[in-house]
């Protein structure tokens, strides 16, 4: 009976950890699929902007980021480049390093 008893407090915790760990990868999996940090991938954005203060104003832009190449920068890390291009009568560019650390959960951006 002893035996019995020391058995299942062992089992049922391996058995709860067992099914958080799984639970937690599937966490992991489904938060970076919102910020995919792919080559080639692509976001483009409508945006309204709409000043609260008088007189009103409405400004609508369209603007777009992309990761377009994977490069080892002087932290000795792997980043992302993101080219953000907002366009317009004269469009305006930027490039941005970010890169994705699954363990700690985060996503990193790298000045300059």
């Amino acid at each position: 009976m002893k035996n019995k008893i020391i058995f299942t407090f062992i089992l049922i915790p391996l058995i709860q950890s067992s099914v958080y760990s799984q639970s937690y990868l599937l966490s992991i999996d489904t938060a970076l699929a919102y910020y995919p940090l792919n080559i080639g991938d692509k976001w483009v954005f409508d945006e309204t902007i709409t000043t609260t203060i008088l007189p009103i104003e409405v400004t609508f832009r369209d603007w777009s980021l992309e990761v377009i190449e994977d490069t080892l920068l002087s932290n000795n890390k792997h980043y992302k480049q993101l080219v953000n291009i907002i366009y317009g009568t004269s469009p305006y560019y930027s490039i941005s390093y970010e890169r994705i650390d699954s363990s700690e959960f985060r996503v990193y951006k790298f000045d300059q």
